[in-house]
């Protein structure tokens, strides 16, 4: 039987740790690679039905001969041209928490007024609005709050401010897009406390993503939504 001699014994183990390190330094290639590409969260799109509204507040009136109630109040000059008589609101007050009445805008001034508003007089156009289910609870001198609807509920699909970006052309947000980010131009609408309406660019099949480093359109991303 042969015997290995002291110097095979220390080559093997030479070899051993040569082909342990090499091994260790090509596993560590990818892990390198992969650390250098920036990581990105999708976006949450939000599909909201939206309507615009303006919140005005004022005080109940009662006709004396006919016993009809409304709402005497004052709308600021830059809202006016939104109000139309015959649109509707939502009528509540301090008097009567549980309550939510139904109004109708029913005359609207000819002329605007300056009305005091806290320190400062203020442009305003007086708006009537009928309570069109009045009942017992309601008294004349109450203050009242509405809301009145200035437009029908549309669909709106909503993202977050943060994620749009601008350039020379436009507006644009990046999409995954094969493990790239793509950058999309994209046409917005209204502004609302949610985030921006979006009207074109993008499809509900898009994954929008939120990126933290600088990248540019076509940049590997690893998407991490833990």
């Amino acid at each position: 039987m042969r015997t290995m001699n002291n110097s095979s014994k220390k080559g093997y183990i030479i070899l051993a740790v040569c082909i342990t390190v090499i091994a260790a330094a090509i596993i560590s290639i990818p892990n390198a690679y992969m650390s250098t590409i920036p990581t990105a969260t999708s976006v949450s799109v939000k599909k909201l039905t939206h309507k615009n509204t303006i919140d005005i507040s004022g005080s109940i009136i009662k006709d004396a001969a006919t016993g009809q109630l409304w709402i005497q109040t004052f709308v600021s000059e830059k809202d006016i041209s939104e109000v139309k008589t015959g649109q509707f609101a939502e009528i509540t007050g301090d008097a009567f928490p549980d309550c939510i009445y139904t109004g109708k805008v029913m005359t609207i001034a000819d002329t605007a007024s300056k009305i005091q508003v806290g320190n400062s007089m203020k442009t305003m156009v007086q708006v009537d609005i009928e309570i069109t289910d009045a009942d017992s609870r309601l008294k004349p001198g109450y203050t009242a709050n509405a809301i009145l609807n200035t437009s029908e509920p549309k669909e709106m699909t909503v993202i977050p401010y943060d994620v749009i970006n601008q350039d020379e052309i436009g507006e644009f947000v990046y999409v995954l897009e094969n493990g790239t980010a793509e950058k999309r131009y994209i046409s917005t609408g209204e502004e609302l406390s949610q985030g921006v309406e979006v009207i074109g660019g993008i499809s509900d099949t898009d994954t929008i993503i939120s990126v933290n480093e600088t990248i540019e359109e076509g940049n590997a991303v690893i998407l991490d939504d833990n």
